[in-house]
């Protein structure tokens, strides 16, 4: 019999696997137009971030990491033909600060000191894609973003341990994938903020 935690934490995989099939068909079609920097960042550290993850002692919440994996790198992929972005000033420092990342994240021999440095990488390659929902929302998907926090939440109620290196990484994902649906539901109130202090 599945614990609470389990169900939560394969509902996450579910919802965040759910999220990106209407993602990649709005990409197919031209309305979405992934940041090449982002992805490219992402699929860098994800393999590694999955198996330190794992190193780490995670087991219900790993759903979530695995289905990101996966499907971000074949946005990746995707982004080469209908993506945007990816040499511009902001990109090549977040792909500076990837690449330093990475190459202390390969020297260290503690999973939990990896992990923390891949969350900092991702972090890094969340920027590109916050300024992007910020300044062109319509390059977004709302639904997908929408559907990938709405699995961040449930991935929070997978947590069994709140030891930090368990507990961190799900926090971090419900931090930016709700921010990023945040900033495409709401864009009137963006606007208008925006244009608040503009005037």
């Amino acid at each position: 019999m599945h614990s609470y935690p389990q169900v939560f934490g394969l509902i996450a995989g579910v919802l965040a696997l759910f999220s990106f099939f209407p993602y990649v068909r709005s990409i197919l079609k031209g309305d979405t137009k992934p940041e090449r920097a982002t992805f490219a960042i992402w699929t860098a550290v994800n393999l590694v971030a999955f198996f330190s993850y794992l190193a780490s002692g995670a087991r219900d919440t790993i759903w979530l990491v695995l289905v990101y994996t996966i499907f971000q790198t074949f946005v990746f992929l995707l982004s080469f033909k209908y993506g945007m972005g990816g040499f511009n000033k902001l990109d090549l420092i977040c792909l500076f600060g990837a690449a330093t990342g990475i190459v202390l994240w390969i020297i260290t021999k503690n999973p939990a000191t990896a992990l923390f440095i891949s969350i900092f990488i991702e972090f890094l390659g969340l920027v590109p894609t916050l300024k992007k929902s910020y300044l062109y929302p319509k390059t977004e998907n709302t639904f997908a973003w929408s559907i990938a926090a709405l699995a961040a939440i449930f991935n929070i109620f997978a947590i069994t341990s709140f030891r930090p290196e368990i507990a961190v990484y799900p926090f971090y994902i419900l931090l930016g994938d709700g921010t990023v649906a945040l900033l495409l539901l709401f864009p009137t109130l963006r606007l208008r903020h925006k244009h608040h202090l503009v005037s």
